[in-house]
């Protein structure tokens, strides 16, 4: 199963990404700021390549997360342990937020911040979660 990153779920993002999007092309417009023009196109950018590149996929042997310029996985044999970035404390739960996870297993890791990706995303890999045996 593939779940890939969507608007809609990160709408907040999106909202910011956009507005500071149209500042910089509104001033660079007016202004005549060439590099203004630049850095709002970059950002555009950016927001669509989120969204076309980043996903979460799955399947009965592994879990895989495709970022801005790799893709990681891990087996679910592997997993270990799967910790909540907040329950880390003080300063990961400011950086990462509540939607974080870090699949650990004995010699690498997975994030995967799940506010990118629609709900059925994170409950589909949750019930799967839920039927491993973790040490």
């Amino acid at each position: 199963m593939e779940f890939k990153a969507t608007f809609k779920s990160m709408l907040g993002l999106t909202v910011i990404i956009l507005f500071l999007t149209f500042i910089t092309l509104y001033t660079g417009i007016v202004f005549s700021e060439i590099i203004m023009v630049f850095i709002g196109i970059a950002l555009f950018l950016i927001l669509m390549i989120i969204r076309i590149r980043f996903k979460v996929s799955f399947d009965e042997y592994q879990l895989r997360s495709t970022g801005f310029f790799s893709t990681q996985s891990i087996r679910w044999k592997e997993i270990t342990n799967i910790v909540r970035m907040v329950d880390y404390g003080f300063p990961k739960d400011k950086i990462y937020g509540p939607y974080v996870y870090e699949f650990k297993g004995q010699n690498n890791k997975l994030k995967i911040n799940f506010k990118l990706f629609p709900i059925e995303c994170m409950n589909q890999i949750s019930k799967i979660t839920e039927s491993l045996t973790i040490q």
